[in-house]
């Protein structure tokens, strides 16, 4: 049985948006990972909406994640 390597293309948007999380992450180092990239995400793409003006990488250059101002939401 021979098993078939796929090649992943890995779009330059998702290493955008990665690196931009990931700095976040390391700058505020969240007790609670998973909720921390949700709510990033989710003020993330308020943030892009109001800005369609910009792309993308001046769009995770301008946002500036207030953690300490997280309020609960549900989802």
């Amino acid at each position: 049985m021979s098993l078939s390597v796929t090649e992943l293309s890995v779009p330059d948007s998702l290493h955008t948006l990665l690196e931009g999380v990931t700095t976040a992450v390391i700058k505020h180092k969240p007790v609670d990972t998973a909720e921390f990239v949700a709510l990033y995400f989710r003020d993330f793409i308020a943030f892009h909406r109001d800005n369609l003006n910009l792309d993308l990488q001046e769009v995770v250059k301008k946002f500036d994640f207030k953690y300490g101002k997280m309020i609960a939401y549900s989802f």
